[in-house]
């Protein structure tokens, strides 16, 4: 396997600790992602069940079902708040590692680069992997996380109401 040649005047240090602070991002943010999944889903059962033993047991809770509604915004606000943070981690991440590339991707008939952020956009002539290419308009579309909390609001709010329909 031929190692990358890093440049006289770039740090090998500073690469290094980009491509650690790029790890370590990535890695917050699958776990902040294992997190989201594992609660919405959490969230999603026990409304169900509950919803389902109403029914199945003939039990009416109408004491608890409008009380119910405040799952909603709860849910809205800890999604906001999870989902910045995921998309701040993997921007991040993003950015780190593009730097480490500029670093890697130096050229030496500019000794008096020193910032990463002025170095060269190129890739890496010798990346080991490819970037994938989706069409543009499905990349456009799914480029912002709009559409996703939507989603999971949409389910809470769907679970929310079958309950207020089923139970009271």
């Amino acid at each position: 396997m031929d190692k990358l040649k890093v440049p006289e005047n770039a740090s090998t240090q500073l690469i290094d600790s980009y491509l650690r602070l790029s790890e370590q991002l990535y890695n917050q943010y699958n776990d902040r992602r294992k997190l989201e999944w594992r609660i919405n889903v959490a969230l999603w059962t026990l409304l169900a069940a509950v919803t389902y033993l109403c029914v199945s047991e003939n039990k009416h809770l109408e004491c608890f079902t409008y009380w119910s509604l405040l799952i909603i915004p709860i849910h809205f606000i800890w999604i906001v708040k999870i989902v910045s943070g995921e998309i701040r981690e993997q921007n991040l991440s993003r950015s780190y590692r593009k730097k480490a590339e500029r670093i890697l991707n130096y050229s030496p008939d500019k000794p008096s680069q020193t910032d990463p952020d002025q170095f060269p956009q190129e890739k890496i002539s010798e990346m080991p992997e490819e970037e994938s290419k989706m069409p543009k308009w499905l990349e456009d579309a799914f480029l912002s996380y709009w559409w996703w909390p939507i989603v999971q609001l949409s389910t809470t709010t769907l679970l929310c109401f079958s309950f207020i329909k089923l139970a009271s």
